[in-house]
């Protein structure tokens, strides 16, 4: 019965693998457009602080505005690195701490590249490899089975 139940689930796999690459090619233009939406909210929202502000603090225990925005950054950086393959940009160093990285124009740089970072990433995703990975690991989980 299990046995019947993965090969099925497998044949439904295969065919949905078929069309996989047009439903990638979507995903990919969906994501872009969101990541620019999101790019041009966190653009007015960082305008709308003014520069003299970025040091705030709400309380001790919290981060900055700069310090939070430039965590935004990194985190951006990381999820995009990870889910494109791409090498990250500022690898080994901590924004937040840096303070270098503090001052508005700093904090905005660093925020809009990795947004840029995250965008070109998913643009330059190549849908077919992702197409022969997921392949490939049915066919080791098949092989694993012994189905």
């Amino acid at each position: 019965m299990r046995k019947n139940l993965f090969l099925t689930a497998i044949a439904v796999l295969m065919c949905l693998l078929s069309s996989y690459a047009q439903l990638g090619e979507t995903v990919k233009a969906q994501l872009v457009k969101d990541w620019e939406r999101a790019k041009a909210y966190t653009k007015e929202y960082l305008d709308a602080m003014p520069k003299d502000k970025y040091s705030f603090r709400a309380q001790d225990s919290v981060r900055t505005f700069a310090q939070q925005m430039l965590h935004l950054a990194q985190a951006n950086m990381g999820l995009s690195a990870n889910g494109t393959g791409k090498e990250r940009i500022w690898q080994g160093r901590l924004l937040e701490n840096s303070t270098t990285a503090q001052s508005a124009d700093s904090v905005n740089y660093y925020v809009m590249a990795s947004y840029d970072f995250a965008i070109e990433g998913i643009k330059s995703m190549d849908v077919s490899s992702s197409k022969k990975k997921i392949k490939e690991a049915i066919l080791m989980r098949q092989d694993m089975h012994g189905c």
